[in-house]
């Protein structure tokens, strides 16, 4: 993890290029990262993390680096090769193929000398610098522990997808089914976010990431709330608590249409 060694910069104008970076006046206001995994959330600001990384060993070789949020809409890495700034654009609103290596994450290869300069630079709705340079290897080990975790998360939302299911068609009870629906929607929301999506349902999709989101959080929400409603009986149990779920139900039902409409 290298979030404390990180050098950073705000953009407002997203109009600064890696030669304006690199030049004195504006390398002097980088200031040092306090945060492991520095957040500046929304902002329309673009950002640039600056960090050298020194090779003491007597050979070179290859490690990746890895921003490790998912849901970053562009993210762009510059390194010299040749003595020349190079640069690598990819994130969730490219398609998959702008990737160096097929993962939910964004893996750059790097092969330090004895004192590499790297600049990587994030934009988008949301945005936040989680960086770590691993070998091969280490990443490979990581994501397939990663990987077990989350296909027996996903497994278990498809069990209980299916056997309530199975239990709407035997009993016809419509909780069951709002519960399903619940469940199927929560599933996909932690799909996009842990990074699936646009790897495995819509590589070149630049909707599912953004706006799907909140498409799918406003389904989650309302069959939540349907289900509660129904399940509980709360029309005749208790109305004033019924009313509340109303109102809960109506502004998803806004959250989705807005997922068609209204900026992120």
């Amino acid at each position: 993890e290298i979030g404390l060694q990180l050098d950073l910069l705000e953009d407002p104008s997203n109009k600064l290029t890696i030669h304006d970076v690199t030049r004195p006046e504006w390398s002097k206001k980088f200031k040092r990262s306090e945060k492991e995994v520095p957040n500046f959330g929304l902002s329309k600001s673009s950002f640039w993390a600056r960090f050298r990384v020194k090779n003491e060993s007597s050979f070179k070789r290859l490690w990746i680096l890895t921003q490790n949020y998912p849901l970053q809409d562009h993210v762009s890495l510059y390194k010299k090769v040749k003595n020349r700034w190079t640069s690598i654009h990819t994130g969730d609103q490219y398609s998959f193929k702008s990737r160096e290596i097929d993962d939910k994450s964004f893996d750059f290869t790097i092969i330090p000398s004895k004192d590499s300069l790297y600049f990587l630079k994030i934009m988008g709705t949301a945005n936040r610098f989680h960086l770590s340079i691993s070998l091969p290897q280490t990443l490979m080990q990581k994501r397939t522990r990663e990987n077990l975790i989350s296909g027996l998360f996903f497994g278990l939302v498809i069990a209980v997808v299916l056997y309530n299911f199975f239990i709407f068609i035997s009993t016809k009870g419509i909780s069951y089914l709002y519960y399903v629906l619940y469940v199927s929607f929560y599933g996909m929301l932690i799909f996009i976010q842990q990074g699936f999506a646009q790897r495995f349902l819509a590589q070149e999709s630049k909707w599912i990431s953004n706006d799907g989101m909140v498409f799918f959080a406003g389904f989650f929400g309302l069959f939540l709330n349907l289900f509660t409603q129904s399940f509980l009986t709360l029309e005749k149990c208790a109305p004033k608590i019924n009313k509340a779920i109303q109102f809960f139900i109506f502004m998803n039902i806004l959250i989705i249409l807005g997922s068609f409409t209204l900026p992120l």
